[in-house]
């Protein structure tokens, strides 16, 4: 899967993720309801070969970016908006986090990324386990984020591998719960 994003180049990334942030608005607006009830979106940082979700996002009032504290066991999520962010290297990689005095939030609703999806939710990271330690205790909704190219029929899982309810890409909103629902 890394060989196959490496050869997506700049403007099919930016064309993709115009199209996904397209897809991903409609189901956090127009299904979740995120603006209305006032829900914390936990988000992510692009990384370099990853969705760029806020291509055409609306302005969220509530917004959380992981955060990895050296001292802590477990990955948080901070109160923070996008340009709020600074660089650090909390999960091994450059990213952009949260400032360390921003508040600890549970969101309601995370996106995140990973390498590839099945439409049945199952995930596979970048193998470090924090977003799967993270969802073992997460009780909101849980929305894949990925280029169409990442989808396979099946994923590899293991027994502390999270199920998500949605998967969104360029050119669908997969519900997860609803059998070949897209």
């Amino acid at each position: 899967m890394k060989a196959k994003l490496s050869l997506l180049d700049e403007q099919a990334i930016q064309n993709k993720s115009v199209l996904l942030s397209k897809n991903l608005s409609h189901l956090l607006v127009s299904e979740l309801y995120v603006i209305q009830k006032k829900l914390v979106l936990g988000l992510y940082a692009p990384l370099d070969k990853e969705p760029r979700w806020n291509c055409l996002l609306p302005e969220f009032r509530f917004t959380a970016f992981p955060s990895f504290e050296k001292t802590a066991t477990m990955m948080t999520f901070k109160l923070s908006s996008l340009e709020g962010l600074e660089c650090k290297d909390d999960f091994g990689v450059k990213i952009l986090g949260p400032l360390q005095e921003c508040p600890v939030v549970i969101p309601d609703v995370i996106i995140l990324p990973g390498l590839a999806f099945s439409k049945s939710g199952e995930r596979l990271g970048r193998g470090k386990g924090f977003y799967d330690k993270y969802l073992s205790n997460f009780s909101g909704v849980k929305v894949g984020v990925c280029f169409s190219d990442q989808l396979e029929e099946e994923i590899p899982t293991e027994s502390h591998d999270i199920v998500l309810d949605y998967i969104v890409t360029e050119n669908e909103i997969i519900n997860c719960k609803v059998k070949g629902a897209s």
